[in-house]
């Protein structure tokens, strides 16, 4: 399992990888993943007789069953010819088109997308070819790629070199200005466009095998416990949906700053990747577990069940063979969102059709679009109304309940990707062991559980009620506590980095004491994944029990309360991570909570702690001559005006604050602004280390054993070259080892004496595959380490090497 040579304790193993067929990378455009930084949705349509605005149909519809993704797609009902385009803008007022991405990898690849509609439409990209933007388009083609000309909804594929005419298609993709357009051209016309995503081939270094023995988790044949943190690559300003695309600016720095903890594996809250962010937690020795989205939205109809299915699938088949998978979790608390009956329910039932305007209409199923007209074309625009097309109730089976899909998807994903398990992320024990909905039997494909658990600074009895519950191995897949103590600072509350830090020791403790690896008679968990990496600036939203929120604000007002947590019981869910995301001086070195923290020139702090700088008052001498105005649009200049959507709308007027109502009433969203006028200087790639991630560092690597490095090995004769570096005061060194199959238990079988104090030394060890630590031997440093209760790492059997007291193992809630 060895991914570096140069670690706290070595583990050597030699595996033989396969190459495996060709997969892929996406380059997602629209989708549930967000759209790529810098894009604008620009539409256009012909004349508007109600004279409400450009093309007043453009929607992007939520909460519709059968579409790809479940959640939102976009929506062209117009009565006349309408399109949109996703283009590359920059942050001007209004946006101008004048950004362009390079997309030159993606030439032998295709353009992918699904598509409603009863009608041919024309689809593109538009590029710079050194002479202008040029448009790129097929008209009228889709039925050349599988289209049925029904409005089902349809995946259409069309290789990037089918689109381009030119004479230099590499030159054209170096300099993509709009990633996609499409255009209806019936009049009315009526289209709906979901999951667009440029895909490219790509090939993988082969799976590790990971499989599941009663309650443990396994990694090529031999014990895994997973030493996790959350992650999310998100930066300051923006949301979740943004950051889940490839980050590379962020996860370089972050994994190789996660796996300094001693972690070994990373959970993710998309099942979006790519083959660099993956490569790059390989090479910092993480293994990576996938959240699988689920929209509930989609078990409400056989159809939607059914693009569930195929979307895991299609995932599964792009990553499956990637050696940092470790395994799929499907779905994240989707539990909470449906009573027990539903959530338990596998009955059908059937709904007559009937007219509808809204999904309230329906007593079940959803409303949608029909083919029909409600006026003729050639009458337009004098005596056509307003919605071109007629809707209608779609008859359709009831809400199948979510465990039934759960074991529904993890047979599927048997099938797909017989190398790695599927668990869920449950919310606590919950229904976890219901008879004939979630026991054992019930979910026969389900290969382990995962529970999120915050029942405070303790689990309390949340593991022993598992283990009457199930026999599957179990991953706590978050846990943790918030950084912001609402009780300091006479109520108005502070950050409190003691508070999280004793928390986390806290749950650390009794999660090690859990592992089934330490207590194989008792043990119930395979391990555990820390929430979070980092602060998420998003999570508070205005509206709510937030005021006066933005994505790049470092909001602390509470977002609800659990009485659980007793020191404070406010949440605070922007102050979870065990890094933060800090301000800092200009100069991008020096933190800062106040200007007068940075000295001399340019010495500007980014952001005052719990301010964000909107008006004048806030950023004193830095913004617009005005006090008051509020930020609108870049020219306004005062500060930020990037947040979240938080409501629906039909003008600006109904918009709180800085937002604009978009999408022809659709909803509220704040526009993004220029801050340089502030003086901000935000570097998205800075972390701060809360003392929660020594605490973390303490338990993750088990105490410190002195850096080593393996030069050479001989696994049949066991002849091996080392290096090391001394520890202080030592005038030789041991080097204790034991069977790869035993390193969960630190199961020592042997030792090799008399290294010296060079720091180099040639020796002979058994043949095959081991785990080793260095030591120092006169008991003035170093140890073979403390787990998270404090106690000592297992002597070997025949000759116990006790620890001494005055070794300390540096873990810092061990006295």
């Amino acid at each position: 399992m060895t991914r570096s040579s140069r670690l706290s304790w070595l583990v050597l193993a030699f595996t033989v990888l396969v190459i495996s067929p060709t997969l892929a990378d996406d380059y997602i455009v629209y989708g549930d993943a967000g759209i790529p930084p810098a894009t604008n949705i620009f539409l256009w349509c012909g004349e508007d007789p109600s004279e409400q605005g450009l093309c007043p149909f453009f929607s992007e519809r939520f909460n519709i069953c059968d579409s790809p993704e479940g959640n939102r797609h976009l929506n062209v009902p117009s009565n006349t010819w309408a399109g949109f385009g996703m283009f590359y803008v920059d942050n001007q007022s209004p946006p101008q088109n004048t950004l362009t991405e390079d997309l030159s990898a993606f030439a032998g690849g295709d353009i992918r997308f699904f598509v409603s509609t009863p009608h041919e439409l024309e689809v593109g990209f538009q590029c710079d070819e050194g002479g202008g933007i040029l448009g790129h388009g097929l008209v009228n083609q889709l039925a050349t790629y599988g289209w049925d000309s029904t409005p089902a909804w349809q995946e259409i594929v069309i290789p990037v070199a089918d689109f381009y005419g030119g004479a230099d298609l590499n030159t054209c993709l170096q300099n993509v200005s709009a990633s996609f357009t499409t255009t209806g051209a019936a009049n009315p016309t009526q289209f709906k466009i979901d999951h667009i995503r440029w895909r490219k081939p790509n090939s993988h270094a082969g799976a590790s095998s990971v499989t599941v023995v009663g309650r443990q988790l396994m990694v090529n044949g031999k014990p895994f416990v997973v030493n996790g943190v959350a992650y999310s690559p998100h930066s300051i300003g923006e949301n979740f949906t943004g950051g889940f695309r490839d980050r590379p600016d962020l996860y370089a720095d972050d994994f190789s700053a996660i796996a300094g903890t001693g972690a070994n594996a990373v959970r993710t809250y998309s099942a979006f990747l790519t083959t660099a962010m993956l490569d790059e937690a390989w090479a910092n020795g993480l293994f990576v577990i996938p959240t699988f989205g689920i929209d509930t939205v989609q078990l409400q109809c056989d159809a939607g069940r059914a693009q569930q299915q195929a979307r895991l699938e299609d995932t599964i088949q792009e990553w499956k063979d990637h050696p940092a998978l470790l395994y799929w979790i499907l779905g994240n608390e989707v539990a909470v969102s449906q009573s027990q009956a539903e959530r338990c329910d596998s009955g059908t039932c059937t709904i007559s059709s009937a007219a509808c305007a809204t999904e309230g209409d329906c007593a079940s199923g959803t409303c949608s679009f029909t083919t029909a007209q409600t006026c003729n074309p050639a009458d337009m625009p004098t005596t056509c109304p307003q919605s071109p097309v007629a809707e209608s109730c779609i008859p359709e089976s009831c809400s199948k309940g979510w465990y039934a899909q759960l074991d529904t998807l993890a047979a599927a994903a048997d099938v797909a990707d017989p190398s790695h398990p599927t668990g869920a992320s449950n919310p606590d024990v919950g229904d976890i062991g219901v008879p004939g909905c979630t026991d054992d039997a019930a979910l026969a494909s389900l290969d382990l559980w995962g529970m999120n658990l915050y029942r405070g600074c303790t689990f309390a009895n949340a593991l022993s009620t598992y283990r009457t519950a199930s026999g599957k191995p179990l991953v706590i897949t978050e846990f943790g506590s918030d950084a912001w103590n609402s009780t300091l600072s006479g109520g108005a509350g502070a950050e409190d980095q003691a508070m999280q830090q004793a928390c986390l020791a806290s749950l650390l403790t009794e999660a090690e004491a859990s592992l089934v690896v330490r207590d194989p008679g008792n043990g119930v968990t395979s391990g555990q994944v820390v929430f979070a990496w980092m602060d998420e600036w998003w999570k508070s939203f205005d509206g709510g029990s937030c005021t006066d929120s933005y994505w790049d604000k470092h909001d602390s007002c509470e977002d609800f309360t659990n009485p659980n947590y007793t020191v404070d019981p406010a949440i605070n869910e922007e102050w979870w991570g065990i890094a933060t995301m800090e301000t800092f001086c200009s100069d991008m070195t020096t933190p800062c909570t106040t200007d007068d923290d940075c000295p001399g020139a340019p010495g500007t702090c980014a952001i005052s702690t719990g301010v964000s700088c909107r008006l004048d008052s806030e950023c004193p001498g830095t913004c617009s001559a005005t006090t008051t105005q509020t930020c609108v649009e870049d020219s306004d200049c005062p500060g930020l005006c990037s947040g979240n959507p938080p409501t629906t709308c039909a003008n600006d007027s109904e918009c709180s604050g800085p937002q604009v109502c978009i999408f022809g009433g659709e909803r509220c969203e704040f526009q993004t602004c220029d801050r340089s006028a502030c003086g901000e200087v935000l570097d998205p790639t800075q972390r701060v280390l809360r003392s929660a991630y020594s605490t973390v560092s303490g338990t993750y690597q088990l105490g410190a054993v002195l850096d080593l490095s393996v030069v050479t090995h001989n696994s049949g004769s066991g002849a091996t070259d080392i290096t090391f570096v001394p520890g202080v005061g030592a005038a030789d060194h041991a080097l204790h080892y034991g069977p790869l199959s035993a390193v969960s238990t630190y199961g020592y079988t042997g030792s090799v004496n008399a290294l010296g104090a060079t720091g180099s030394s040639s020796l002979t060890l058994p043949g095959g595959s081991l785990f080793w630590v260095v030591v120092g031997q006169n008991g003035l440093e170093a140890c073979y380490g403390k787990d998270s209760s404090c106690t000592e790492r297992p002597p070997y059997a025949g000759a116990g090497i006790p620890q001494a007291a005055n070794r300390n193992c540096s873990v810092p809630q061990c006295p």
